[in-house]
């Protein structure tokens, strides 16, 4: 039997880790409370969900090390603050995202 993946997710009260991983050509994974992901297009790069506030350093510093391009869109999928809470810091740090 397959060992169900909430088994494996990290429970500290951070756990947000440095160092992103390439899923493939264009995504890449920022493991944290609620994953994050950078999807990179010839249109610009679009990341879906923020992570927790206290998370969202940690997300844009592994996604830099992939891209040096701004984020042109933020894609949340749900409304929870492990989704939402690093919103404020991508706006910040990135002025022209829609």
């Amino acid at each position: 039997m397959r060992q169900p993946i909430y088994k494996s997710r990290p429970v500290e009260p951070n756990p947000a880790r440095f160092g992103g991983q390439r899923i493939n050509d264009f995504i890449v994974l920022s493991e944290g409370f609620s994953n994050c992901y950078l999807l990179q297009t010839p249109a610009g790069n679009i990341q879906v969900n923020a992570g927790m506030g206290i998370e969202a350093p940690v997300h844009k510093h592994n996604f830099d090390a992939f891209s040096s391009e701004q984020l042109r869109y933020l894609v949340l999928t749900q409304g929870h603050v492990d989704h939402v809470g690093g919103v404020a810091y991508a706006r910040e740090h990135n002025p022209g995202m829609a």
